[in-house]
């Protein structure tokens, strides 16, 4: 009888040893998971965009010229005729806009109308049409009151970008653009320049600086600031400059 009481407190301590192990393992597990989902999920992230640009070229590439250049004009029929509202911050839902009905199929090309390059911070994203949610968390939105991306006086483009996603880097880094950096915008078989020539912080209700200005070819990257919080918007605004291919 004691010798079975002996064993039982023998086997007792022998999984505690190894119990111990085990559970600092599974903690390490668990804490590592976290510590790196960040950086992980991003990778995928930004493979999942690279390959989305890398069709959209595939498809410039294999369209004709006759057929790249009908969908540039519909996009500039599409500009003449844009009516709406006064441009509205693009992270407050619901709010209504006139926009011409066929919105959605001018410059949709394998589901983008091109794509943001801003060399300075590594940073190519895809541009989607609108900027819901959805579109937000996969790339850069368009912004749907506001002229489409491809340049022409009085016309201001704006494209707009999560920051500080635990899924995505998106528009995380656009702080650290300066006034004189460029930025590309690849929209069907052209490539549109822009230097940056303002950057401003503002409250979500101040819109002028997103308002098109005669004479003017503009393009404003817009995310939430300050980091973390998002209670202002930071404006980063390019206007047309000679595109020069690195």
């Amino acid at each position: 009888m004691g010798q079975k009481k002996r064993g039982k407190r023998k086997k007792g301590k022998q999984k505690g040893r190894f119990l111990a192990p085990m559970l600092a393992i599974l903690l390490f597990i668990t804490g590592a998971g976290v510590f790196f989902y960040p950086t992980v999920s991003n990778y995928f992230a930004e493979r999942q965009q690279i390959a989305v640009i890398r069709e959209y070229q595939a498809q410039m590439e294999s369209n004709g010229a006759d057929d790249l250049e009908a969908e540039w004009e519909k996009a500039e029929v599409y500009n003449e005729n844009l009516s709406g509202d006064p441009v509205k911050d693009p992270f407050v839902p619901g709010s209504g806009y006139a926009l011409p009905q066929n919105y959605e199929e001018v410059l949709n090309v394998g589901g983008i109308m091109g794509y943001v390059e801003i060399p300075k911070i590594d940073v190519m994203l895809p541009i989607y049409h609108g900027s819901s949610e959805e579109v937000l968390e996969k790339g850069v939105g368009h912004i749907e009151s506001t002229a489409l991306p491809i340049g022409g006086l009085y016309r201001h483009s704006v494209l707009t970008g999560h920051r500080g996603l635990p899924s995505a880097e998106l528009f995380t880094r656009l702080g650290e653009l300066e006034i004189g950096d460029i930025f590309l915008i690849h929209v069907l078989d052209q490539t549109l320049a822009y230097e940056v020539d303002q950057i401003k912080t503002v409250l979500p209700t101040e819109l002028a600086d997103i308002q098109a200005i005669p004479e003017r070819d503009l393009v404003t990257l817009v995310t939430c600031t300050p980091y973390g919080v998002n209670t202002h918007r930071l404006l980063v605004r390019g206007s047309r400059t000679e595109y020069v291919p690195q």
